[in-house]
């Protein structure tokens, strides 16, 4: 078993000049050298909401929580742009994982992302684009978005298509992706029906989809989501350790 280490506070410099900032918990481990896990945690909020502790904060009231009692390293950035499908978040989360498993020695293919609201999205989003880099994801009280942002927008476009129209796109490198996707009937933002029905046609497609719905959890409860996810966060670890 692990012992929870204190949560750091670190930064990925880019050639650029700008810095990615973030949240991680590492466990100690007893006389154990094998290469642990690597969860990448995608935090919620909207365009004027980027606070600058929001890695850190997501990691406190859900990263951390939802993967409780799991060996596996917690990272959870600062999202650089309005949305997690920007080009340039795109671009900081590969390098973070680059980085990580040169630093830190993880498994390079057990990289697992886990995402909330705008994180949920982000989670679809790579999840998508590069099946080959993530080894499974949960993505929770999001709408599927599966192409990249254009730069000059802020990131409405994929989502009021879903909302509005029940429109989901699909991309074939699901059929190879294990996702986890979690929402709630209750959610007052995240139009329920539509995500299940997006999902269906999704797993008839041949994705890799498991579908997991939950009662009485708004939106912006974030932290009632826990319980219900922990046996999802130990599934993925185990699916992704032997996928």
């Amino acid at each position: 078993m692990s012992e929870r280490a204190t949560m750091s506070d670190h930064s990925l410099s880019f050639d650029e000049g700008s810095d990615l900032r973030y949240a991680q918990i590492q466990p100690r481990l007893s006389g154990d050298e094998r290469a642990l896990p690597l969860v990448i945690g995608l935090h919620y909020g909207w365009q004027g909401d980027m606070s600058p502790r929001h890695g850190r904060d997501f990691m406190r009231a859900f990263l951390e929580p939802v993967f409780r009692g799991q060996d596996a390293v917690l990272v959870a950035p600062n999202c650089p742009e309005r949305t997690w499908h920007h080009p340039r978040s795109e671009a900081a989360i590969l390098a973070l994982r680059r980085q990580l498993i040169a630093e830190l020695g993880v498994a390079a293919d057990h990289v697992v992302l886990a995402g909330y609201s705008l994180g949920g999205m982000g989670t679809w989003y790579l999840a998508s684009r590069y099946p080959d880099r993530f080894a499974a994801g949960i993505a929770v009280a999001a709408v599927p978005v599966l192409y990249p942002a254009d730069p000059d927008d802020p990131g409405l476009a994929q989502f009021t298509e879903l909302t509005a129209r029940g429109v989901a796109a699909w991309r074939q490198e699901l059929a190879r992706f294990p996702l986890w996707v979690v929402n709630s009937r209750a959610d007052e933002l995240i139009p329920f029906t539509a995500v299940e029905w997006a999902v269906e046609r999704m797993q008839r497609r041949g994705g890799q989809i498991a579908f997991r719905a939950l009662d009485d959890v708004g939106h912006y409860d974030s932290r009632h989501y826990v319980d219900a996810l922990r046996p999802v966060a130990a599934d993925v670890l185990a699916h992704s350790a032997t996928g």
